[in-house]
């Protein structure tokens, strides 16, 4: 096919108008539906009832509905289930600020707070959202009893991480390679919306649909404050050092995010329960359930554990 200059034309008009609209096109819309102060708890959706409470965090670009197509809900029998969209992520709100470790960490605070969920809880969290777990547990450590980090970004270094963070999110990896390409695409990406939330589920055939449309919900702030604030340079062993028996790790062999051995080491280390899995980075919903029967059943102890 030949390029036409109408078709030029047409293209750097569509590129101009996304440009300028930019992520905050998105953001405008979700500014309709969604209070933009800072100080807002978190959007959550919570199910079940009882004095322990299970809170759910997701990965990078993730939201409640990660956890939630995992079918935790036979959980929610004898705890309380809170699921929860990170800040500026989902339909949580996004403000502006520069998504700091603790612009997060607050966030959290002030939801959890709100729901009463200051004893006997019990994190879940996924990639990124395992970063956050870890640094709360250690900033609130007689109200949280116990981590499940499922594909845990560990990395000695800033220089360690950006190698490794497009395994994360495909648009966190561009960010990190071409910050000025990255920003096009956040923009066109946004600009055209709700197009690209339509084409998501064709595009990630590996996740639920849900899934893959709420990874559209986001804008170009608090993609960037938390790859660079948080991702590069909070290392998730600094807090795990002081928690490694209240740490379960739940890691994939074929998960490339971190490589397995890495995370035995730290497990090792801190003294904290590895479970391994046959998962790659996106996949630990499909299995999360029977993993955390397990997890929580004391059976594996401290040792090594496979789960098919």
């Amino acid at each position: 096919m030949s390029i036409t200059p109408q078709f030029t034309f047409r293209f750097a008009l569509i590129l101009v108008l996304a440009l300028a609209t930019g992520c905050t096109t998105l953001r405008s819309a979700h500014q309709g539906l969604h209070a933009m102060p800072g100080d807002e708890p978190l959007y959550t959706e919570i199910t079940g009832a009882g004095e322990h409470t299970i809170v759910f965090l997701p990965g990078l670009l993730g939201s409640t509905s990660y956890w939630k197509a995992a079918k935790l809900d036979t959980l929610g029998t004898e705890a309380r289930l809170v699921y929860l969209d990170e800040l500026g992520f989902g339909r949580s709100p996004w403000p502006s600020v520069d998504y700091t470790l603790d612009d997060h960490l607050g966030a959290i605070r002030r939801t959890l707070v709100a729901q009463g969920a200051t004893h006997r809880v019990t994190i879940v969290a996924h990639s990124f959202g395992t970063i956050l777990a870890a640094y709360y547990a250690e900033r609130y450590p007689d109200e949280v009893e116990a981590l499940y980090l499922f594909g845990t970004p560990a990395y000695s270094d800033e220089a360690e991480a950006t190698r490794h963070v497009g395994e994360m999110s495909g648009l966190a990896g561009l960010l990190v390679r071409s910050r000025p390409l990255a920003r096009i695409v956040c923009a066109v990406h946004n600009g055209l919306m709700p197009l690209s939330s339509r084409l998501a589920p064709y595009m990630r055939t590996d996740l639920p649909p849900e899934v893959a449309r709420d990874g559209a919900l986001h804008f170009w702030p608090s993609l960037v404050g938390s790859v660079y604030n948080v991702i590069l340079t909070k290392p998730i062993e600094t807090p795990l050092r002081l928690l490694g028996a209240k740490v379960t790790f739940v890691h994939g062999k074929p998960d490339t995010v971190t490589d397995i051995e890495r995370v035995r080491s730290l497990a090792t280390k801190i003294q904290a329960r590895l479970i391994v899995t046959d998962d790659v980075h996106a996949s630990y919903w499909k299995d999360a359930r029977s993993v955390l029967d397990s997890a929580r059943s004391d059976k594996a102890g401290r040792t090594d554990q496979r789960v098919p």
